[in-house]
């Protein structure tokens, strides 16, 4: 897979349970970490937003509404 392709569920390897109020990302933007795909919120009661580590992996950061 390369790093652009959008990754399917079973190619998630890596989940940080993130706050809903965006700050994670927040920090990772202030950070230099390169956002690939802004929080959304998707049809499983997910908010999941993509941000690259150094070796530009795509790495998810996920949430689940209930809990925000």
């Amino acid at each position: 897979m390369a790093s652009s392709d959008k990754p399917s569920m079973a190619d998630e390897k890596d989940f940080f349970h993130a706050l809903g109020d965006y700050t994670p990302i927040n920090r990772l933007r202030e950070a230099g970490v390169p956002v690939v795909i802004a929080p959304e919120d998707q049809k499983t009661g997910n908010r999941r937003a993509y941000v690259t580590d150094p070796d530009g992996n795509w790495v998810a950061i996920v949430s689940h509404k209930n809990d925000l």
